[in-house]
């Protein structure tokens, strides 16, 4: 059960599933659950396919020397 009052700071998805899961709000509808997952893999995996793109082209500038 929520409480009768809480503040809502800013904080990052992470906290928010957290706080989904503490309160079993993810019950009423499951969808938000998953759509936060799925935020906080995408943002991983974009960092890591720039990171791919950066050591390729110092790849590329190395080969061309």
């Amino acid at each position: 059960m929520l409480p009768m009052y809480f503040t809502v700071e800013k904080e990052g998805p992470l906290e928010l599933l957290q706080f989904i899961q503490k309160y079993n709000l993810g019950d009423s509808d499951p969808n938000i659950v998953i759509m936060v997952q799925i935020f906080l893999i995408i943002s991983v995996s974009v960092a890591t396919c720039e990171r791919s793109f950066s050591k390729m082209k110092l790849i590329k500038e190395l080969l061309k020397i």
